[in-house]
């Protein structure tokens, strides 16, 4: 848990859109409607025993994607 502090749940989101942006597979619409989700799903999973980093990997995961972090 020592990196928590470093984790910018803001700066995670821009990498992960500009990733699936990058793929080209998306429009911009069903991104927005993913990331909702992903932020959703990452404030349930924080009521648990996760940091904002794992809830974050766990919330992108559960949309199917091999997208967590652009730089994993």
């Amino acid at each position: 848990m020592a990196n928590e502090s470093h984790f910018d749940l803001e700066q995670e989101i821009k990498s992960w859109r500009e990733t699936l942006v990058q793929q080209g597979s998306l429009e911009h619409s069903t991104i927005d409607e993913l990331e909702s989700h992903v932020r959703d799903a990452h404030a349930e999973l924080l009521q648990g025993d996760l940091n904002a980093e794992e809830a974050f990997l766990i919330a992108c995961r559960r949309l199917g994607h091999q997208i967590g972090r652009a730089h994993v």
